[in-house]
C-alpha cells in the first residue's frame, strides 16, 4: 500500500499537461489563427503587432504586415503548400507568405473584393478559390494563383451539372474530390436578398475540374438553424460544431455524431494533420477569448449515432415496382394535362385579332378595337411582329420612351400600366381569363431577367 503515497506527486507533474495549451494573454477581436506549414504548429496573431506560436502558445514574437494591409484582411483563406503558409485576402487578390515568423507580400495583384466567403482548395501545389460574393453578385467562378506571374487567373471548369452561384458554402477536400453544399444563393427576384441553397451535394473532381451532383443531402434536417456553425476539415471528413460534434464522411456516406467533451463557445478552429491536434479560440463566460490546443480525440466526446448523409444517385433510381407504377401514373397525368393545355391554347389562338395594315387599326369579329394610346399600339405591333417568340421585358422599354430625359423607373412603371390595361381589355373583348392573355417566364441563361409573349393571335390583312 506504500505506493499510494506517490499519487500526489504524479498528479503534480501531470497537472501542466491537463491544461496544456491554454493562454493567459489578451486576444483582440481581429485575430488570425493558422498553421505554420513548416512545423505543423499553430500561429496566433492576437493584435496588430504581436503573435504567438506553439501548441502551448508561449513563444511570443513581434510581427508586421506590409504597408496598407491589416490582419483583419486575412482571416479566412489559409493554404499550406510545402513548407510555406499562404494567407490570401478575404475577397481574393493580395497574397502573403509566412515563413520564419515573417509575413511577406508575394503578389502583383490588388484587393479584389470579389470572392468573400468562397471555397479555398489546393490542386497541384497551387491555390484555388471557388465561388463567393463580391461586387453585388454571387459567384460560381473558379480562380487560381499563378506563382510565376504573381497574379490570379480565371479557370474554366467542365460543368457537367451547373452549380448555382453561391457563398458561405460548407466544403471538404479529400485526395481527389471537393465536396460543396448548403450556403447562400441569390434571390433572382430581389438581388438584395438571399436564401439557403437547395439540398444538393456537389462534387468537384479535382483532376478534371468537372462538377457533378452527388444528390440530395440531409443537412437541413439535422440543423434547423444553420447560423454560427463552426467547421473544420479533419482527415477527409468535415467536422461541424454546434451543440454536438458532427463528422460527415462523404466517401462512406455517413454522418457520425459525438457529444462535446467541452461545451466552450468555439469561435475559430484549425486541425494539425501531422500531430492529430486541434487548436481553437473560444469565448469564456466572462467574454474573454482564450486559445487552446489538444488532441482531437480528447476534444471529441462519446459516440452518439450514425446515419446516411445523402441519397446517392444509385439509391435514387433503384425504384421498387410500386415506385415504377407511381411514376407511370404521374407521367400519364402529365401527358393528359399537357394535351389539355395545348388544346386550350389552340382554342385561344382561334380567337384572333385582325390588324388592317392600310388603316392601321385592330378589330375582332368585325368590330373595331379602339386603341388611341400610341404606346399601347406600338406594343401590340411589336408582339405581332414577334409572333410565337418570347420577348425580353426590358426590350419593350425603347418603345415607351417619351423623350431622352426619362429615367428607367418611369419607363418601367409605364410599361407595367400598359401591359395591365391590355390584359384587362383583351380579357373583356375575347371573353377569356386575364392570365391567358400573356405568358411570362424567366430567361434560361439569366434567371434574373424575364420574358413575355402575347398568347392572343394577331393576323395582318
Amino acid at each position: 500500500m506504500s505506493h499510494y503515497r506517490f499519487v500526489p506527486f504524479i498528479a503534480f507533474f501531470l497537472l501542466p499537461f491537463v491544461f496544456f495549451g491554454q493562454t493567459d494573454f489578451e486576444i483582440e477581436d481581429d485575430y488570425i489563427l493558422f498553421e505554420d506549414a513548416a512545423t505543423g504548429e499553430p500561429v496566433l496573431v492576437y493584435n496588430d503587432s504581436m503573435a504567438v506560436r506553439g501548441f502551448d502558445f508561449k513563444e511570443h514574437f513581434k510581427i508586421s504586415f506590409p504597408d496598407g494591409l491589416k490582419p483583419e484582411y486575412f482571416t479566412d483563406y489559409h493554404y499550406q503548400i510545402g513548407d510555406a503558409t499562404y494567407l490570401v485576402d478575404n475577397g481574393c487578390g493580395v497574397v502573403l507568405q509566412f515563413i520564419d515568423n515573417t509575413f511577406k507580400r508575394i503578389d502583383n495583384s490588388f484587393r479584389h473584393r470579389n470572392q468573400y466567403q468562397g471555397v479555398p482548395f489546393v490542386k497541384d501545389s497551387t491555390m484555388y478559390l471557388y465561388g463567393g460574393y463580391g461586387l453585388f453578385t454571387f459567384k460560381n467562378i473558379l480562380t487560381k494563383y499563378d506563382f510565376e506571374r504573381k497574379e490570379w487567373d480565371r479557370v474554366q471548369m467542365k460543368n457537367k451539372d451547373v452549380i448555382p452561384p453561391s457563398n458561405k458554402n460548407f466544403y471538404c477536400q479529400t485526395d481527389d474530390k471537393l465536396f460543396v453544399f448548403a450556403g447562400q444563393v441569390e434571390d433572382i427576384d430581389n438581388p438584395n436578398k438571399s436564401y439557403s441553397a437547395q439540398n444538393i451535394l456537389w462534387n468537384l473532381d479535382i483532376n478534371s475540374l468537372e462538377w457533378q451532383k452527388v444528390y440530395k443531402h440531409k443537412f437541413y434536417s439535422y440543423f434547423k438553424n444553420i447560423d454560427n456553425i463552426n467547421s473544420v476539415n479533419i482527415d477527409g471528413k468535415l467536422v461541424l460544431l454546434k451543440y454536438e460534434i458532427n463528422e460527415i464522411d462523404f466517401l462512406n456516406n455517413k454522418i457520425n455524431r459525438y457529444y462535446f467533451s467541452d461545451f466552450s463557445t468555439i469561435k475559430k478552429i484549425i486541425y494539425h494533420k501531422k500531430s492529430g491536434y486541434i487548436s481553437y479560440i473560444y469565448n469564456t463566460s466572462v467574454n474573454k477569448l482564450i486559445a487552446k490546443s489538444e488532441p482531437y480525440e480528447s476534444f471529441r466526446g462519446e459516440f452518439v449515432s450514425s446515419e446516411p448523409f445523402y441519397v446517392s444517385k444509385q439509391e435514387k433510381f433503384n425504384l421498387s415496382t410500386t415506385y415504377v407504377f407511381i411514376a407511370v401514373f404521374v407521367v400519364g397525368i402529365f401527358v393528359l394535362f399537357t394535351f389539355y393545355i395545348k388544346k386550350t391554347k389552340t382554342k385561344l389562338k382561334e380567337k384572333s385579332i385582325l390588324y388592317d395594315i392600310k388603316k392601321q387599326h385592330f378589330s375582332y369579329n368585325g368590330k373595331p378595337i379602339e386603341i388611341s394610346n400610341p404606346y399601347k399600339k406600338a406594343l401590340l405591333k411589336h408582339f405581332m411582329e414577334n409572333g410565337e417568340h418570347y420577348i425580353m421585358l426590358n426590350d419593350l422599354n425603347p418603345l415607351l420612351q417619351n423623350n431622352g430625359t426619362e429615367n428607367f423607373s418611369t419607363i418601367q412603371k409605364r410599361r407595367e400600366i400598359l401591359l395591365k390595361e391590355l390584359k384587362n381589355e383583351f380579357s373583356i373583348i375575347l371573353g377569356i381569363s386575364k392570365d391567358k392573355v400573356f405568358s411570362i417566364r424567366k430567361n434560361k441563361y439569366d434567371k434574373r431577367l424575364k420574358e413575355i409573349r402575347l398568347e392572343v393571335r394577331i393576323q395582318k390583312k
